[in-house]
């Protein structure tokens, strides 16, 4: 049996627009972050050791990289867990709703 997370909002599990995320997207989900974070935690250290600026590139490269790889997981999860559900229940808006979302994100 998957395990999901639950909502904390009121909201029902069954009503389109709320994602339940299982539990392995949520595992690849904090795998990703923590590599980020370790990502980042070395940019630091670059910075602090004045490493030279095309190192500090590279790793900011690998950085965004990363965050996009992260976007990727939620963005699949949320059109395949929300959006898909929302417009099979009619709601049209969610296409709107979607698209705001990407260009927030610079899609």
């Amino acid at each position: 049996m998957q395990t999901t997370t639950t909502p904390n909002d009121g909201r029902s599990v069954s009503e389109p627009g709320f994602e339940c995320r299982p539990a392995d997207t949520i595992e690849t989900l904090m795998h990703r972050i923590n590599r980020i974070e370790g990502q980042v935690r070395g940019l630091r250290g670059l910075l602090e050791r004045d490493t030279p600026s095309r190192d500090v590139l590279v790793q900011t490269s690998a950085i965004i990289a990363a965050v996009r790889s992260l976007e990727r997981v939620v963005v699949n999860g949320f059109v395949r867990d929300s959006l898909v559900p929302s417009l099979q229940a009619g709601k049209l808006d969610a296409i709107d709703s979607f698209m705001d979302c990407l260009s927030r994100s610079n899609h």
